[in-house]
């Protein structure tokens, strides 16, 4: 069954109307005609046209607001301007700037009506074909996300199955370590999928998913850890680096920072500073940097891994001094990121 384009009509004069029906009527077009800009609308959001034939001088809502609202409420919906008041260039120039796909001054032959909608409605289906085919990819790469995660989640039950089979303490540790490593490779993924998204991460959402994932999992009870973060995006592949350094940071000082059966309290908080700078900090209460790297097991591998993380990533990696226990700061550089605007006003509210 063939399916004819839908082309909406709208002059307030009737015989140009019924003209201009006709001559698109007898090319093939299913045609509906209103007389004003309100009707324009109405019909709009009854069928939604493929293209829209409007006349600029109308009673009520002209055409040139017409179209700015049909551009900002379905924009997939092309309009082509016409007008036998206003004919000069620069009545052309402010139709074409309200949204106008084109413009056309009357009276206007009927060969080159119908040529300017064939034009406009084979760059529509153009652009509706790459529309969809872009939505096609965002879809297969949802899924090639999805399966990522789960692919990674079996990798950590087959790493949890040989941390149960192993005795000794120093691999146990280091089996533990490469789970946790991968788990917040896995969430990166889980977070591009369950929210749409197919390359940039809120990367302040998923830092305070992270660490309290890491929480969870520890068995230090005892310690806890109270996350703050601005909303911050970034794309993946950035998110995963700078998730891994959360996870060396907030895991080496759940391990080492507190003796056994010492509480405390660890914080992860990042702030944006800037446009182009956001400030990461994880501080504990602890018993300091240089107690806890010489505790067995020593973290020195770990640190060493987010040193060079951060400097794959535009960052900086900085301990401070502190009368007790241990602060990091990791200083993101970052012109791409697309910050939420209310993030600064509702902290400062």
């Amino acid at each position: 069954m063939t399916v004819h384009p839908a082309i909406l009509v709208v002059d307030d004069d009737e015989a140009s109307r019924y003209v201009k029906a006709r001559v698109l009527e007898s090319q093939g077009f299913a045609v509906e005609q209103v007389c004003s800009g309100e009707r324009a609308l109405g019909a709009i959001e009854e069928k939604e046209p493929d293209l829209v034939l409007l006349d600029v001088k109308l009673p009520g809502i002209d055409g040139i607001e017409a179209c700015r609202i049909i551009k900002k409420r379905w924009p997939t919906v092309f309009v082509l301007h016409t007008s036998a008041a206003y004919r000069k260039p620069a009545d052309r120039t402010r139709g074409l700037d309200s949204g106008a796909d084109g413009y056309l001054a009357e009276p206007v032959e009927p060969s080159e009506l119908v040529a300017n909608v064939r034009s406009l409605l084979r760059i529509r289906q153009v652009e509706n074909e790459l529309r969809l085919q872009v939505e096609r990819n965002q879809m297969l790469l949802r899924e090639v996300q999805h399966r990522t995660t789960n692919n990674l989640q079996l990798v950590v039950s087959f790493l949890n199955i040989e941390h149960r089979a192993i005795s000794d303490p120093h691999a146990k540790e280091r089996i533990k370590a490469a789970m946790q490593r991968v788990h917040a490779l896995a969430a990166v993924h889980r977070h591009l999928y369950s929210r749409g998204s197919v390359d940039r991460i809120n990367f302040g959402s998923y830092v305070e998913a992270l660490a309290a994932d890491i929480a969870n999992a520890t068995a230090q009870k005892l310690v806890v850890l109270r996350s703050y973060a601005d909303p911050l995006w970034t794309d993946a592949d950035r998110a995963v680096r700078l998730g891994l350094i959360v996870n060396e940071l907030v895991t080496n000082a759940v391990k080492y920072a507190f003796s056994e059966g010492e509480g405390g309290q660890i914080s992860l908080d990042m702030r944006v500073t800037g446009p182009n700078e956001a400030v990461l900090t994880i501080e504990d209460d602890g018993r300091g940097f240089a107690a806890g790297d010489a505790a067995p097991g020593s973290s020195r591998s770990g640190l060493g891994l987010a040193q060079a993380l951060a400097e794959q990533s535009d960052a900086e990696l900085i301990r401070d001094g502190t009368s007790r226990g241990t602060r990091w700061r990791v200083i993101l550089h970052d012109p791409e990121a697309r910050l939420a605007a209310e993030a600064a006003q509702n902290r400062d509210a």
